[in-house]
């Protein structure tokens, strides 16, 4: 796509993809790898605003078990009521599935996710509230 840049040249083009990876140490970019030696860059995230402040209504959200194979259940606390949006994003930043959009009340939450015929491999739950985003990973196996 026109998003990616090739570490050496010009943009992605009809390549084929053997290997992706998200940077650990600047979750803001993900690379992409082809068998004849190629590595692309692209930015995923335009930005995070961070957890845990004070007007924060999001302070917790994890899924179980993870890495998972057929179901995990995503997880969020909230401590106070807020207009959510929980999201599943493949690696690219494409929705794949909407958990919820609408509004919570205060305290524990709880979504099921089945992986309905999703490839292995890893993928984004986006948490958007009234004040934040927050992006967890989470690893579906085969």
């Amino acid at each position: 796509g026109k998003t990616w840049t090739d570490t050496n040249g010009p943009g992605l083009t009809n390549a084929r993809i053997n290997y992706i990876a998200l940077d650990e140490r600047n979750a803001t970019r993900v690379y992409a790898a082809t068998l004849g030696g190629s590595i692309y860059v692209s930015s995923i995230i335009t930005s995070v605003t961070p957890a845990n402040t004070p007007d924060d209504p999001a302070i917790r959200l994890h899924n179980y078990p993870d890495p998972f194979r057929v179901q995990t259940t995503i997880s969020l606390q909230l401590n106070a009521p807020s207009t959510v949006t929980l999201t599943l994003l493949d690696i690219m930043g494409k929705p794949v599935s909407t958990l919820w959009n609408g509004s919570l009340e205060k305290g524990s939450h709880s979504f099921p996710f089945s992986k309905n015929g999703l490839p292995g491999g890893v993928y984004l739950i986006l948490l958007e509230t009234n004040s934040t985003r927050i992006i967890r990973k989470c690893l579906l196996v085969k």
